[in-house]
């Protein structure tokens, strides 16, 4: 039994299928823009700030396919029946947390508690 009523869950449910599909679009741009150095680059300028993108691109793929996996853990999450509580202790996770950051896996005070 969760705390959200049924609209919160279709609507957080949206929410993170349109991270998902947000998400999956830029790692596919992530992957186009790291796959080589172009053939037509003629100078060192060229091919290092080439490769400085694609180290960027690399990157921000990293963070994304990680925050990728969190969302697609709250998907299967709300399939289950356990979506909105706190893998850590079992608390409710607020509504407004939720909202904000709809892949959260544990409450405010416990995230905080974690990272220090």
């Amino acid at each position: 039994m969760t705390h959200l009523s049924q609209h919160d869950l279709d609507d957080l449910r949206g929410a993170l299928e349109r991270e998902r599909a947000k998400l999956r679009s830029a790692l596919e741009i992530y992957q186009r823009e790291g796959r080589g150095v172009a053939a037509e680059e003629n100078d060192d300028a060229d091919t290092a700030g080439r490769i400085v993108d694609q180290d960027d691109a690399l990157r921000l793929a990293g963070f994304d396919r990680t925050l990728l996996a969190d969302v697609e853990h709250a998907i299967a999450k709300l399939d289950s029946g356990t979506y909105g509580t706190s893998e850590d202790s079992g608390a409710a996770i607020p509504l407004d947390r939720l909202r904000a950051m709809p892949w959260a896996r544990r409450t405010r005070e416990e995230e905080e508690r974690r990272q220090r």
